[in-house]
């Protein structure tokens, strides 16, 4: 890849968050509560896109083989710890780190700690991918929600 591919990739929000690198891949030190917190706030700001990647060890290991994917961890604006290993290596850096940040819990929180407040749009990359995850969303204790467009792909 080059350089001008990674121009569709946000730069990282230089805002001073604890974080700790683990073989060249910075990892914010933060837990699920924060980080709906922080989407919440990039939504209010209207300030440009902001992704997050949430990985484990496994991810970290792929960035060793990959420097494009290293490349693209370091660039998110949040790297979430989403692995006990990783959850350790946090705490053995000081960092209070109760638990991991599991990607799914993190949908899940935000979508039920927001409610209405936003329309979400699913896409999903095998067929029937993000109807299933509505389904799961749109149960009785997330019927609040507002699901702005299913978006299915084609092979």
């Amino acid at each position: 890849m080059n350089d001008q591919s990674l121009q569709c990739v946000s730069p990282p929000v230089q805002e001073q968050q604890a974080a700790f690198t683990v073989l060249g891949v910075r990892i914010n030190a933060i837990q699920s509560d924060e980080v709906v917190e922080k989407m919440e706030h990039w939504i209010g700001e209207r300030n440009g896109c902001h992704f997050i990647a949430v990985t484990g060890m496994h991810g970290v290991t792929e960035a060793q083989h990959e420097p494009y994917f290293k490349q693209i961890l370091n660039s998110a604006d949040l790297v979430v710890p989403d692995g006990m290993p990783l959850v350790w290596l946090g705490r053995k850096r000081g960092y209070a780190l109760k638990r991991r940040v599991y990607g799914p819990e993190l949908m899940q929180m935000f979508s039920c700690k927001t409610g209405p407040k936003y329309r979400h749009f699913l896409y999903g990359g095998a067929p029937g991918v993000a109807n299933l995850l509505a389904d799961i969303l749109l149960v009785p204790t997330h019927h609040h929600l507002e699901l702005f467009q299913v978006k299915r792909t084609r092979k």
